[in-house]
């Protein structure tokens, strides 16, 4: 099986207890338990950064973008357009003019979904990083809980 750092931050999201992956505790029992899943050191790593940068997120100042108009557009950079494909742009636009994302939200979300050290992330996976970054912000949010009531309702097939 060829893991990425995706399937690692995956299966912390899905198996284990907020305590665990948010690195609060002791990241070599973590790591350890991580091995036995079968991922790889590297990949594991690489996990672990990228939820320290997440969780750094939180403690910086707000982005210079400050709160866009309702009626602005986001312009995404050639890089990100290559990675990030049309499909997640459109779904995130979608959360925003549902009121679901603001502006700081997104540029979180970009930020994150680009560390993945991808070269494309389809929309499922796409998703998870929206889930991810929302918890990040407020687990309690109306945002998260409506994404995550979505994103598991799209999962089992009853929304077309």
């Amino acid at each position: 099986m060829k893991e990425n750092m995706l399937d690692v931050l995956l299966y912390l999201f899905e198996f284990c207890s907020e305590e665990e992956w948010t690195l609060t505790g002791s990241q070599e029992a973590l790591h350890g338990k991580l091995v036995k899943a079968g991922f790889h050191d590297e990949e594991i790593d690489k996990a672990f950064s990228w939820l320290r940068g997440l969780a750094s997120l939180e403690n910086e100042d707000e982005p210079a973008i400050g709160q866009s108009a309702a009626t602005s557009m986001r312009a995404y950079r050639e890089e990100e357009c290559l990675r990030i494909p049309v499909e997640s742009r459109g779904f995130l636009l979608l959360l925003e003019q549902l009121k679901v994302l603001d502006s700081v939200t997104r540029e979180r979300i970009i930020e994150r979904a680009m560390a993945l050290d991808l070269d494309e992330l389809d929309l499922d996976h796409f998703k998870w990083v929206v889930m991810m970054v929302l918890l990040n912000n407020d687990e309690e949010s109306p945002s998260f809980l409506w994404l995550e009531d979505f994103l598991l309702e799209s999962e089992s097939g009853s929304l077309h």
